[in-house]
């Protein structure tokens, strides 16, 4: 997948992604980073789509909340889990 960053299945595939931005927003102040313009919409829903069907965990901070959600995809949950 070019323009992923090096981030492959085959690396996804072992479950988790390490990331520091949030890839979806902890709650309704919070906003989208990972692929957060427009014009990105489709490259987002990629990721989200990708991240459930290996059913990730994906550890994140920036926000300094600490927070742990599910999030559905079309190809199946994920585990997101900030630490404040």
């Amino acid at each position: 997948m070019p323009g992923w960053g090096g981030l492959t299945t085959a690396r996804l595939a072992d479950g988790c992604l390490s990331i520091h931005y949030p890839v979806v927003p902890l709650n309704a102040q919070s906003t989208w980073h990972v692929f957060a313009k427009p014009h990105q919409q489709t490259r987002r829903e990629e990721l989200l789509n990708l991240l459930g069907q290996y059913q990730a965990i994906v550890p994140g901070g920036h926000l300094h909340k600490t927070n742990r959600l599910t999030r559905n995809t079309p190809r199946g949950n994920f585990v997101q889990v900030c630490l404040g």
